[in-house]
């Protein structure tokens, strides 16, 4: 069997499903809270050099991402932005492990930063990482065949959780667009 886990976590710190869920709540909570202002960031690095984003031009660019994002993600196509945010749970000999599932690299950034899981990636089709030796990449690797061995669909495997919505930090980014444009004025 190929074993591909390349967005694989371990959560650290929790110990019981209810501090799992408090954990991931409070995630969510911060990721629809990030999303919208990761996104002006991004329109704002579209602007042209001596330009600026103004609520007008601001508005026009959600717009046709909106546009994007309702034309595409219904036909499995991924759109420009895609803030979609998702994390598969695996309960394993007292632990948590997971897999996050992000096609925006902004998110995906902000989400590595946070401090509830460390990295716990494993592919069995090259050799361990530089930092790791044989042995632990092999156990690594154990544990996502035991994981997994019931069902390759994680959604299958495990308990899903969306921590944040792209179609909602879209309509988020546009409500709170003049804020955010201000705030990022007021910072830089």
């Amino acid at each position: 069997m190929s074993t591909k886990i390349y967005t694989g976590i371990r959560f650290h710190k929790a110990t019981d499903i209810f501090q799992l869920h408090t954990e991931l709540v409070e995630l969510g909570n911060r990721a629809r809270e990030r999303a919208p202002e990761l996104l002006v960031e991004t329109m704002r690095s579209w602007v042209k050099p001596g330009e600026t984003l103004t609520y007008e031009s601001g508005a026009k660019l959600i717009e046709a991402l909106e546009e994007d994002y309702n034309k595409n993600n219904p036909k499995g196509i991924r759109s420009m932005i895609d803030a979609d945010l998702e994390i598969v749970v695996y309960p394993y000999h007292g632990k948590f492990y997971g897999q996050y599932f992000c096609d925006w690299r902004p998110l995906e950034k902000w989400l590595l930063e946070q401090d509830i899981f460390e990295d716990f990636a494993y592919w069995n089709n090259t050799d361990e990482p530089e930092d790791m030796n044989w042995e632990e990449w092999q156990f690594r690797g154990q544990i996502w065949d035991d994981i997994l061995e019931r069902n390759s669909v994680p959604a299958e495997a495990g308990l899903t959780i969306k921590l944040n919505d792209g179609r909602r930090t879209l309509w988020n980014a546009r409500w709170q667009l003049k804020d955010l444009i201000e705030n990022m004025e007021t910072t830089a």
